[in-house]
């Protein structure tokens, strides 16, 4: 194996962790997008096109009170790609939990220090404007707008982990201690639309791992539901 192939098999591994342990910053991520505006302000000037536009420092504004007050953080990596660099973030939860989320490429327009810079910075702005689902404004940002589908969607996942907290912790800890039918039992308490509610991979903010999936898609978890 390459060095090469190395590295990207330890970033692919970094990233499915990342995703099975996502639970409190996915929840955490959809509360700090739900309390913001939709909106970030244009407090800069391109010189060159005459235009406003929304600097780093103004995404950052807008979002970190809201993320701070949700116990989350978003922290951006700069990685070298072939064409120019890639910004990949990670929203991080108090609790440990992380998101970990797809690099977005920027091209480098100058081959030096400046160039790179400057990419990065557009970059780092540019990600955190799609991934909060911020639009430049020319006010003050504070006007309501309709939630986001995506972010509505994750909201409802959140919630429902939330209402069902214990009989998923329940269920998790069956499985950790090979319990299978104490498993079942807890997972057959909810109703069909609440399993449906809960049944939503982990990479889309859902609460049980992959892992755990697998096994409550398996042969003895089903015979363990007969049994009972």
């Amino acid at each position: 194996m390459t060095d090469a192939e190395r590295e990207q098999q330890m970033n692919e591994q970094e990233e499915f962790e990342g995703m099975e342990n996502a639970n409190q910053a996915v929840a955490g991520y959809v509360k700090a997008c739900l309390a913001l505006s939709g909106k970030a302000k244009k407090d800069s000037v391109n010189p060159h096109f005459k235009s406003g536009f929304v600097s780093l420092e103004s995404v950052l504004a807008t979002i970190l009170p809201s993320c701070h007050e949700n116990d989350i953080v978003p922290l951006q990596e700069i990685i070298k790609s072939e064409n120019g660099i890639s910004v990949r973030t990670t929203i991080y939860h108090a609790s440990g939990d992380r998101l970990v989320l797809e690099p977005i490429p920027v091209p480098v327009d100058k081959n030096n220090a400046q160039g790179v810079v400057s990419a990065s910075t557009y970059g780092r702005r540019v990600s955190l404007m799609a991934i909060f689902g911020l639009a430049p404004s020319d006010d003050d940002g504070n006007a309501a707008t309709d939630a986001d589908p995506a972010i509505a969607r994750m909201a409802a996942i959140a919630q429902a982990i939330t209402d069902h907290q214990d009989t998923c912790v329940a269920i998790r800890d069956a499985i950790a201690e090979d319990d299978l039918g104490r498993g079942v039992e807890a997972w057959d308490e909810l109703t069909d639309d609440e399993k449906i509610s809960l049944w939503i991979a982990p990479s889309k903010g859902g609460f049980f791992t992959t892992n755990e999936r697998k096994v409550m898609k398996s042969e003895p978890w089903l015979s363990a539901r007969v049994i009972e």
